[in-house]
C-alpha cells in the first residue's frame, strides 16, 4: 500500500482588513500587501450599488481611512480594484 501525504489546507491570508466592524463614522482599511497601478477602494451596497469610492488613496503606511458617516446603516461590501480589476472583498456592517 502506497501513503501519500496530502498537502496542507491552509486558509491564505487575506489582502486587507478592515476595522472596526461594525463602522460607525470611519473604516480603516489596513493592507496586508503592496499593490502597483491605479488602486481604487469601493464601498458597495448589497446589489452592488456604488455608495463611497476613492482613487488612489492616499495612504498612511499600509493603510486607508474612508469616511461612511455620510452612509445610511446598512451591510456594505468593500472592494479593492486594481487596474480595474477586483483582487479583495470584504464585507462591512454601517451602524449609526
Amino acid at each position: 500500500v502506497e501513503e501519500r501525504s496530502q498537502p496542507s489546507k491552509q486558509t491564505p491570508k487575506p489582502g486587507f482588513s478592515i476595522t472596526p466592524n461594525p463602522a460607525n463614522d470611519y473604516l480603516t482599511i489596513q493592507f496586508n500587501q503592496s499593490f502597483s497601478g491605479e488602486t481604487t477602494i469601493e464601498l458597495t451596497t448589497a446589489t452592488g450599488q456604488v455608495a463611497k469610492r476613492m482613487v488612489n488613496p492616499v495612504l498612511d503606511g499600509s493603510s486607508a481611512n474612508l469616511e461612511t458617516r455620510s452612509l445610511p446603516a446598512g451591510i456594505y461590501y468593500c472592494r479593492v480594484l486594481v487596474n480595474g480589476q477586483a483582487v479583495h472583498t470584504g464585507k462591512v456592517i454601517i451602524t449609526h
